[in-house]
């Protein structure tokens, strides 16, 4: 039914009962994914083209990262980022599930990023914060709320903004986005912003589909003052619309941010090792794969080919990433055996 859309997403519906969907074959095949209806805003608003170099850089469980490959159609590059080992394993799962050719994905922290130069055309900050938009669904998160936690998570995201700013192209854009409504995560990261690299970024006003939902940010909070710009920022309030409270920010990068001491390449130890090229070939003759052995890579036990990923760009990438994840999941080196 019409009323049953998604205004600001195609091919979105509201649903009343998650487990009736997730136990669908057609869930686990990929054909359709379920996020809240506020998550899907940042990417809608992030404008992803098909040969766009994308970076997700908060990315478990991959909600967003499952919809920026959708709007890539599969093309460009998509690297997808998460600091905490016991998360990356759900978004490992969410990528492959949804069928993703273009997506390499990393397990480290965003200060590995700084030494990538104006690489992105696009990059996601859905940062980790203090989840106050969940409360409405959730009740039992109020018992993990606290002051102190707000403060420690709005210094994070500053650091998390710092770390990636300077991989974004001139004329690329950013988004920043939480799911809580507290200022010092919202506007206060959004003026800081403009405040640290003056001239640096515009901000710009989100437009989406439905034009009656969500406000503008606010310039004032208690005894602070924010930026005026941050009024072209959306807030998403939780007893106002059909969905949880969410903060989007969309900034355009108008040119480069000065280089600072964290501008150097900070070298990771790889774990890609190279295929044992006997049972590589007779794994590709075997399934009559049109693949190249030297497209082929093992990190682990797990072998992939670079599927729509290019040499030229995961050589640009180098020692800077340390990809857990790449391309497509051929199979398991086993005894004797790639399976």
């Amino acid at each position: 039914a019409q009323h049953d859309r998604v205004l600001w997403q195609d091919d979105s519906f509201y649903i009343q009962r998650k487990g009736t969907f997730t136990k669908t074959p057609f869930y686990h095949a990929g054909l359709f994914y379920i996020q809240e209806a506020s998550s899907m805003i940042p990417v809608e608003v992030l404008d992803v083209k098909p040969k766009d170099y994308v970076l997700d850089i908060c990315a478990s469980p991959g909600s967003k990262t499952t919809q920026i490959i959708s709007k890539s159609q599969n093309q460009g590059l998509v690297v997808a980022n998460e600091i905490r080992r016991d998360r990356i394993g759900r978004l490992i799962e969410n990528v492959c599930r949804w069928g993703a050719k273009n997506t390499l994905i990393s397990n480290q922290a965003s200060t590995s990023f700084r030494g990538l130069t104006h690489f992105f055309d696009k990059i996601l900050v859905d940062a980790p914060c203090s989840g106050e938009g969940m409360f409405k669904k959730d009740p039992d998160t109020l018992k993990y709320w606290s002051q102190k936690n707000v403060y420690s998570c709005s210094v994070t995201q500053k650091t998390i903004l710092e770390d990636v700013v300077g991989s974004l192209k001139v004329g690329g854009t950013l988004v920043y986005s939480t799911c809580t409504l507290a200022p010092e995560e919202n506007e206060e990261n959004v003026s800081w912003l403009l405040k640290k690299y003056p001239g640096c970024f515009e901000v710009e006003t989100i437009k989406i589909k439905s034009n009656h939902f969500g406000s503008n940010g606010i310039t004032r909070y208690e005894n602070k003052t924010y930026n005026d710009e941050v009024t072209k920022t959306m807030r998403v309030w939780p007893h106002r619309e059909s969905s949880e409270g969410f903060y989007v920010a969309k900034l355009r990068k108008l040119k480069p941010v000065p280089k600072n001491e964290w501008n150097k390449k900070e070298k990771l130890k790889q774990i890609i090792n190279k295929p044992n090229q006997k049972l590589l070939g007779e794994f590709l003759k075997k399934h009559k794969l049109k693949i190249k052995a030297n497209e082929v890579i093992q990190i682990g036990y797990k072998l992939y080919w670079i599927g729509n990923l290019k040499l030229q760009d995961i050589k640009k990438l180098g020692p800077m990433i340390k990809p857990v994840y790449q391309g497509v999941h051929l199979g398991n080196e086993k005894k004797n055996r790639i399976e």
